[in-house]
């Protein structure tokens, strides 16, 4: 008898810290859950209070491609361009990856039909930053649009109501039609059209 009293009180002792445990890390994970949605309130008010670049901004910017400018700060930078990048779309050195993207796409959504790069010697001049970098030859910008920022790039372009994608296939065509012809660049311009093909990129006409 005493046996099985020490028994029954021993499991509902045992059931009782269990209890506690569970509930303590229920509350843990409230406390996180709760850390998690003040980051994106606060992440989201200041993507909100973000000014528009301005035409400034955005030559600084693409001239700092157009030079291959290297990034001279303490920042998560290699090049100047990108530091410039994240600060029109108010993004901070000391923010994650995550972060940033999002002040990064919010910024490239609400601006990219402005965002133009202006070279009389380009053929994209007066065009969009990811066309211009590609004709510049720098193509780490549209890679890393793409690849690291997922920005859309399924736009029709104001300057000539063409996507990245048509920029591409008329440019290589030149290239073929142009002797000496430059197979590199044709080999570049393919590579990138599968990339952002891949990555839902359209022409457009298919838009």
């Amino acid at each position: 008898m005493f046996k099985s009293v020490s028994f029954i009180l021993g499991t509902l002792i045992f059931a009782s810290v269990a209890s506690a445990q569970a509930s303590e890390k229920e509350c843990k994970k409230e406390t996180a859950l709760e850390k998690n949605l003040s980051e994106l309130e606060e992440v989201t008010k200041k993507v909100k209070e973000c000014p528009a670049p301005t035409k400034d901004q955005f030559f600084n910017l693409c001239q700092n491609l157009y030079d291959k400018e290297p990034y001279d700060g303490s920042g998560p930078f290699g090049y100047a361009y990108q530091e410039n990048l994240w600060d029109i779309s108010c993004a901070k050195a000391t923010d994650s990856l995550d972060v940033a993207k999002v002040k990064i796409q919010t910024m490239w959504n609400k601006h990219r039909e402005n965002f133009r790069c202006y070279n009389t010697t380009s053929a994209a001049n007066e065009k969009n930053i990811a066309k211009f970098s590609i004709d510049s030859g720098f193509t780490v910008f549209i890679s890393e649009a793409v690849k690291k920022y997922n920005l859309d790039m399924n736009f029709k372009d104001p300057a000539d109501n063409k996507t990245v994608l048509d920029f591409l296939k008329d440019q290589e065509t030149i290239i073929s039609n142009t002797p000496p012809v430059n197979q590199a660049k044709i080999t570049e311009y393919r590579r990138l059209y599968k990339m952002l093909e891949t990555g839902g990129a359209k022409q457009a006409k298919d838009l």
